[in-house]
């Protein structure tokens, strides 16, 4: 099965002075098109079930693999379906995003070569199919966003954060963004020059006594 590798598109930190404002704009041109597109597929599906099946498999409508999950095994991926198919009565009584997220935490732990990103994703997905009031509230960190969540100071031990714990120019974004945003521009962070009123572990933003 080919795979749509996830885009490397991404800006040169010195010639654009380096600012959130710029990544941000970044991120609505080159990337935000590919989430929403990505989102509205699993939106629009005629069934829970048929959701499943896309997210699990992480296929789009030609039945090709998300770049993200372009990597993983099929044998796992497989598997995860067989498990989430026999949770779907559970999956359906999960409310919010958190409880989705969090049962297949639960349901998918202990299948090889599924990590943190791929629950997220498929949790993102089936949280779609199901509307507006199951997409993420919070920021969920796995590998690449916790990578960006350290450099500006994050609490990255955490399962996620919170909106209001983000630099102030991020909190613009969708907590789904932001997880996006943090993953594909953490390189990019170490040179950003504006003052983005960084929060640190503590609480306490820079310069703060």
């Amino acid at each position: 099965m080919r795979c749509n590798p996830l885009s490397t598109d991404r800006p040169d930190a010195s010639a654009n002075g380096g600012n959130f404002g710029a990544l941000i704009r970044h991120y609505r041109r080159h990337h935000r098109p590919r989430t929403a597109k990505e989102l509205k597929f699993f939106e629009t599906m005629s069934s829970f079930e048929l959701a499943v099946h896309h997210a699990t498999l992480a296929i789009d409508r030609r039945g090709k693999r998300f770049g993200h999950q372009c990597r993983i095994p099929l044998a796992s991926l497989k598997r995860a379906k067989v498990l989430l198919e026999a949770a779907i009565p559970r999956l359906k009584g999960c409310t919010t995003f958190h409880e989705l997220h969090s049962l297949l935490l639960q349901v998918l732990g202990g299948v090889h070569g599924l990590g943190e990103l791929y629950v997220y994703d498929t949790a993102l997905r089936l949280g779609a199919s199901r509307g507006r009031s199951h997409y993420p509230e919070f920021i969920y960190l796995h590998r690449g966003t916790r990578l960006g969540a350290r450099v500006l100071g994050l609490a990255a031990s955490a399962s996620y954060i919170a909106r209001d714990q983000l630099p102030a120019p991020l909190r613009t974004l969708e907590p789904f963004e932001a997880e996006d945003f943090l993953c594909i521009y953490r390189d990019q962070f170490r040179n950003v020059k504006a003052n983005p009123h960084i929060h640190t572990d503590d609480g306490k933003t820079s310069g703060d006594e």
